[in-house]
């Protein structure tokens, strides 16, 4: 008799619960020493750059309207909207042309091949 054990089969449920902490503590704590360690690099090469590219969005978002960004903003929301109600009737009108399909998986894959077709998958 050779007694299953959690350690046997690392990619049972009971293992991914004991593993998965431990792995992200371990990828914590490397990544603080290697914060550590690289600290001038990660200062130069990153942080720097990044408040740079913060900076610079301040100052185009300070010089534009904000009722222009508003008006941006406003479009932005309409335009989605009417996204979705368009998104809706090609729903409705897949659901016209699969409805002699089988309910079940069957049917599933067919929405999705039939999204990824039209290139609205969501």
């Amino acid at each position: 008799m050779n007694p299953k054990s959690i350690w046997s089969d690392l990619s049972s449920p009971a293992a991914r619960r004991i593993w998965a902490p431990i792995f992200v503590l371990l990828v914590i704590a490397l990544t603080a020493l290697l914060l550590v360690v690289f600290r001038d690099a990660v200062r130069e090469l990153i942080l720097i750059p990044l408040l740079y590219l913060l900076w610079l969005v301040d100052l185009v978002l300070a010089y534009i309207p904000q009722t222009m960004i508003w008006a941006i903003l406003l479009l932005l929301g309409l335009w989605m909207a009417v996204r979705s109600f368009d998104r809706a009737r090609d729903e409705a009108a897949s659901a016209a042309t699969t409805s002699d399909l089988q309910s079940g998986r069957v049917r599933m894959w067919a929405k999705r091949l039939e999204l990824a077709r039209r290139g609205r998958y969501s």
